[in-house]
């Protein structure tokens, strides 16, 4: 058969898949990254949404490492690291995003990568991911903080038979209806041709990354953006996170970083208002 291509180590490879409704080339390309447990097909409703809008634009909806098809890659599993793999894939497929689109854990990774890339994209939105660092303990809305979330998946014994079994297993573990249909949309094959189900994301770097989101603070981006970078931070107005001492930051930081509020929303914001956020 044909010669086996090996990659160099410096080139990790995470998966992704281009969206784009327009047929006239170049586009212009917005990087998209989930938050943890998601992947990149999490936000492809509201992505659709965005490319029927911006048909000279193409949106490249990323796997980030321990999540989706993204194969597994070797540690530390962290912020930087994270963003580390997004640089490796632009210069890979030779293309630099002038947007990054990042929710929760991917807001902060946008954040780093502007802070670290060579040539920085002139537009960020950060979907309900604060800069700063952050009492992992402390609940998102409805008591659905990404760490009771990470610790109560770890007590769920996989394989599962199916996902019903999965959704009434979160149901028992006081999950909203919402939030336990899209975890169960986070499974896949243990094998090919078997029927039971493992989780899609690997859970033990998925914690590693939470505990680094938690502690990375990354205010020093918003104090000096890079000279032609416009930052949009979008925060669930019922995200307890956002704390007056964190809004009231906001006042120093220079006109290109833009707070905007999505009112009555919590922090799955692509799930529960999706078309507002596509405004």
């Amino acid at each position: 058969g044909p010669p086996k291509l090996t990659w160099p180590k410096r080139f990790p490879v995470v998966k992704y898949s281009m969206v784009r409704e327009g047929t006239k080339e170049p586009f212009r390309t917005a990087f998209i990254l989930h938050g943890l447990l998601g992947s990149g097909q999490n936000l492809n409703t509201f992505i659709k949404t965005l490319a029927i809008r911006h048909r000279t634009w193409q949106f490249c909806l990323i796997d980030m490492r321990n999540h989706g098809d993204t194969p597994k890659l070797s540690g530390p599993h962290t912020v930087e690291s994270t963003a580390q793999d997004l640089l490796n894939l632009s210069e890979r497929i030779n293309i630099t995003p002038e947007m990054i689109i990042g929710h929760s854990f991917g807001g902060k990774v946008a954040l780093q990568y502007t802070k670290t890339a060579p040539k920085p994209p002139s537009t960020v939105w950060v979907l309900d991911a604060m800069a700063n660092s952050f009492d992992p303990e402390i609940s998102n809305t409805d008591g659905e903080s990404v760490s009771r979330v990470l610790k109560e998946l770890a007590e769920i014994p996989l394989p599962i038979q199916d996902r019903g079994s999965l959704f009434n297993a979160l149901l028992q573990r006081k999950f909203s209806t919402t939030l336990a249909t899209w975890m169960t949309t986070n499974l896949k094959r243990k094998e090919a041709k078997g029927t039971s189900l493992v989780w899609k994301f690997n859970l033990e770097g998925v914690q590693e990354q939470f505990a680094d989101y938690c502690k990375t603070d990354l205010t020093d981006v918003l104090s000096a953006p890079p000279e032609d970078t416009i930052i949009n931070m979008v925060r669930a107005e019922k995200n307890p996170l956002w704390t007056p001492e964190v809004l009231s930051q906001f006042e120093d930081y220079p006109r290109s970083v833009r707070l905007h509020t999505l009112k009555n929303c919590g922090h799955w914001v692509h799930v529960e208002q999706p078309t507002a956020l596509a405004r």
